[in-house]
């Protein structure tokens, strides 16, 4: 075993980016948590089995490992890593991207062999609840143009003007995805959970205008950060009904397959088949079968393929929703 702790956890990272782009489900050396290793090759048998039916070669994967915090716990050394992913592969002699940021906290323990990693757990995964407001980590942003919330008095703008139609700009609000999938947009709140926060901007980038109401149970709509917004644009099963009612501002229609939906339009995730959505995402691009590339926060990712299988969230119980945006 490695003398330095530090050395153990980048070699685990390496080994573990490597399995992706080997589509293998061997065993990572170093690691003594069961479950986590378990977990692991359910996801990448997955991977392999996806890859196959996508006729995709995975070529390489880039991943840049910061370490974000260390703390010591009675024996053991807690580490708090974040990994900036960037997978390539092709698909049908076409190249294409996939780009993820995630955070994993280990717990390490030193005995006369060396240090050895007892316990894995990814944080921010998809399936955790959506209540909790996050601020936005301390870095230096590039230079990026914003989109400032519409602050507006309280009336509904789709009463306003009944025969107006609005005209939703999907490269618009793909431009917006794509520009903004890795950080937060300062203009805005930022949760921990993130996700549908995120796609309600690519959305209102993309010309939805709000519909405001009295109400947070109702419209779709953003004021400010002082608990100034509707449940529809910060909860992903909230979301879902706005999506889903008839006479909303989305004039949305649920489609049966993936790729029927076009750029700009939406996915939700049930993902246990209980009826209750809890991760939203935007489809950003297509793969060489035409089939949704889509951009999301919370695990933040931009061009990630729509069906979700390497999230830890997923089981064989998920279950999608696929909304076209028609106005």
């Amino acid at each position: 075993m490695p003398f330095d702790w530090k050395t153990t956890v980048y070699e685990f990272m390496s080994q573990n980016n490597a399995l992706e782009v080997e589509g293998t489900i061997r065993r990572i050396a170093g690691i003594k948590d069961e479950s986590y290793l378990h977990s692991q090759q359910r996801r990448l048998a997955r991977l392999a089995e996806e890859n196959k039916e996508r006729q995709v070669k995975r070529v390489k994967n880039e991943l840049h490992l910061k370490i974000l915090e260390t703390k010591q716990a009675g024996n053991d050394l807690v580490v708090l890593c974040k990994l900036r992913r960037k997978l390539h592969y092709i698909q049908k002699n076409q190249d294409l991207t996939e780009q993820r940021i995630e955070r994993i906290q280990m717990k390490l323990r030193q005995d006369q062999a060396g240090w050895s990693i007892v316990h894995v757990k990814p944080l921010h995964n998809e399936a955790a609840p959506a209540t909790v407001i996050y601020p936005p980590e301390a870095v230096s942003l590039p230079e990026r143009r914003t989109s400032r919330p519409y602050l507006h008095p309280s009336i509904r703008l789709h009463e306003l003007e009944k025969t107006h139609r609005f005209v939703y700009d999907r490269e618009a609000a793909c431009q917006y995805a794509d520009l903004w999938w890795d950080y937060p947009n300062p203009e805005y709140i930022h949760f921990k959970v993130d996700c549908t926060n995120y796609v309600s901007q690519c959305l209102y980038a993309g010309g939805v205008p709000m519909d405001y109401t009295n109400s947070r149970e109702s419209g779709w709509w953003y004021r400010g950060k002082n608990d100034q917004w509707s449940f529809s644009w910060s909860v992903a099963h909230s979301q879902y009904w706005t999506l889903s009612a008839p006479q909303s501002i989305f004039r949305a229609k649920q489609m049966e397959e993936p790729w029927q939906l076009k750029l700009g339009d939406c996915i939700l995730y049930d993902w246990d088949g209980s009826g209750h959505y809890g991760h939203s995402v935007i489809v950003a691009a297509k793969d060489a079968d035409g089939m949704p590339l889509v951009n999301a926060h919370t695990t933040n990712s931009k061009h990630r393929y729509w069906d979700y299988k390497d999230s830890y969230a997923w089981s064989e119980q998920t279950r999608y929703a696929f909304f076209n945006i028609s106005f």
